[in-house]
């Protein structure tokens, strides 16, 4: 069936030999057009730049709120996005949710910044590269510029976070939507 063109579902069906009411015709469903909006590489960009801003913002406030809520929701529209885009599997949300316990276990567990801290943004790095991909290694021109899109989002958004960031840290105490996170 794959292999050949045909004009119209009668031509199908004379073709297999089908009766014109077995061939069904499939449509994209609202959650097909919600895939695809948050599969492009500006949404998903803006989901981890959102996601990294609002994880920042929790770590810098005491307690489980609205940024740590935030980061989640990102990272789950992104990953779930791409699962039922085709271009991630379980692989992926291995790699990141093992980066997230190394950079974890940096922060919490382990004094300075080393080889777990290094090795979980690795992981992170590859799992959101590999998620916006269906392939591990390009061979093609065309995969090779996908990689190089996943790439240059992950680190447009990254370096979106560190401009965020910085501002965020210089006026945390002056703009009016942080004024809750410090104490007096």
């Amino acid at each position: 069936m794959a292999q050949g063109h045909e004009s119209s579902r009668g031509a199908i069906a004379s073709e297999l030999n089908f009766d014109l009411e077995t061939l069904s015709v499939f449509k994209p469903t609202a959650t097909d057009y919600i895939v695809d909006f948050l599969n492009w590489p500006l949404i998903s960009g803006l989901l981890i730049l959102i996601g990294l801003t609002a994880l920042y913002l929790e770590l810098s406030a005491p307690g489980i709120g609205v940024g740590g809520l935030t980061a989640a929701l990102c990272a789950l529209l992104f990953f779930w996005s791409h699962f039922l885009g085709g271009t991630a599997g379980w692989l992926e949300v291995t790699l990141f949710i093992s980066g997230l316990l190394f950079v974890a276990a940096e922060i919490f567990v382990i004094p300075g910044f080393g080889v777990a801290g290094i090795a979980g943004l690795l992981l992170l790095f590859a799992s959101v590269i590999l998620a916006s991909q269906s392939f591990i290694v390009p061979v093609t021109a065309e995969d090779w510029n996908r990689t190089f899109t996943s790439v240059a989002v992950t680190v447009a958004s990254g370096c979106g976070f560190l401009v965020a960031a910085i501002v965020i840290t210089k006026h945390m105490g002056q703009l009016p939507i942080f004024k809750g996170f410090i104490l007096d």
